[in-house]
């Protein structure tokens, strides 16, 4: 549900922007931006007066521990080494993508924001599916079928940025379709199994380096893939489809680091009478 209310907003908020802002009127990025910090006044306000304090559980708050304790977990590292190599390669293409619609395919605004909506509707619909989907299997080669996914979308960007804008538009469409269903993959077993892997004390800390693998590849991503374009607009995606092609292929090496419980998508619970 998180990931579908996340996306949601991606969507919604790409559409809003795309509708918004154009490069023939830069001050329309400022109505964007005043716009956007509006929204977060709002979350804070909603924050404050609607959403109660958690309590505090008290069954692990006598023990201690340290970073260090997390960072000697291998196969936790691992998982969200692969992670921060899927985020890097994959998700924080999202930024570098609308540069290369504009630049190379001759998309307008509108069109990049209608590509993000369609990437949001496909995860909306089908999320809570795929994690129906994924029960019981195990959850490593389903992450090596969602970086492959990432792999071929980012293979179609270069075919867009050869064809007409109407075609390319299409071919994008499909990208970000492709895309939205690995998306829906990682959804489904990244965050639960980096959950599972973390021992109850140090929950907070096992998080905390599961957060920083996702800001490490969004922070990496777009500046170097930013970067990329000026030197190769084409090789940029085929770099970063061999990445993500990478990354599958490690996920299936890890699995055997994972402990057998974690190694399969646990199955519901059935009901008692």
């Amino acid at each position: 549900m998180q990931r579908v209310v996340m996306n949601l907003g991606i969507g919604l908020g790409a559409l809003a922007g795309g509708l918004i802002a154009t490069t023939d009127s830069p001050g329309s990025f400022t109505v964007l931006f005043l716009l956007d910090a509006a929204t977060f006044l709002v979350y804070a306000c909603v924050m404050l007066v609607l959403v109660p304090e958690p309590g505090r559980g008290g069954g692990h708050a006598e023990q201690s521990g340290s970073y260090r304790d997390v960072l000697r977990h291998r196969a936790f590292v691992a998982v969200i080494s692969l992670n921060a190599l899927f985020i890097f390669a994959g998700f924080s293409g999202f930024d570098v993508l609308p540069v290369y619609a504009k630049n190379e395919a001759g998309l307008s605004e509108t069109q990049i924001g209608l590509l993000f909506l369609v990437n949001t509707l496909v995860i909306v619909f089908t999320q809570l599916p795929t994690v129906r989907l994924v029960r019981g299997r195990r959850r490593m080669p389903t992450l090596a079928l969602f970086g492959l996914l990432w792999a071929g979308a980012w293979l179609l960007v270069p075919i867009a940025g050869a064809a007409a804008p109407q075609t390319a538009f299409a071919v994008l469409v499909v990208v970000m379709v492709v895309f939205a269903f690995g998306q829906c993959l990682h959804g489904a077993v990244a965050a639960p199994l980096a959950t599972d892997l973390a021992e109850p004390r140090l929950m907070g800390r096992y998080m905390a380096l599961n957060a920083l693998s996702w800001n490490l590849g969004f922070a990496l991503g777009p500046a170097l893939g930013g970067a990329g374009l000026a030197i190769s607009p084409n090789g940029v995606w085929i770099a970063a489809a061999a990445l993500c092609a990478t990354g599958a292929a490690c996920t299936i090496a890890v699995e055997a680091a994972l402990p057998t419980r974690a190694r399969r998508t646990p199955l519901p619970a059935a009901a008692s009478a």
